[in-house]
């Protein structure tokens, strides 16, 4: 019999936001101001960053890597300022944590991810109720 590894307290917790890693543009619900950003294709969150965060460029360093820095910023600077996005399951997925740590990085609200993931999507916000 064997016994399952426990669990470090600094262990990520699971979550029940997380896309299929092989579908880089699955249905995902209507994202609002209290809901938490979720782990995202790597291939829509780059597409959703170019849209939506055109502040910023990225170099792709690998497959599953990309760099990101402010488009205004000279790339020779030694001090410059950049965000790494490594893909986890095999390249194809960017966990909530890295992309909130990319925004907390470069100022850009959590809120301004969320429309872009919802004008990706094409999801409208649901109807309040009366």
């Amino acid at each position: 019999m064997s016994i399952p590894p426990k669990e470090s307290p600094s262990s990520p917790k699971p979550r029940n936001d997380r896309l299929d890693a092989s579908h880089a543009k699955k249905p995902l619900k209507w994202l609002g101001p209290s809901d938490e950003i979720p782990d995202i294709g790597f291939p829509a969150f780059l597409q959703i960053m170019h849209n939506h965060c055109s502040e910023l460029v990225y170099s792709r360093e690998a497959a599953h890597y990309a760099r990101f820095r402010r488009k205004n910023d000279n790339p020779a600077d030694p001090d410059l300022q950049t965000w790494p996005i490594i893909a986890r399951e095999q390249g194809t997925v960017v966990g909530h944590e890295d992309i909130e740590g990319l925004l907390d990085e470069f100022g850009i609200s959590h809120q301004r991810f969320r429309d872009g993931c919802n004008a990706f999507y094409g999801n409208v916000e649901p109807e309040h109720a009366p």
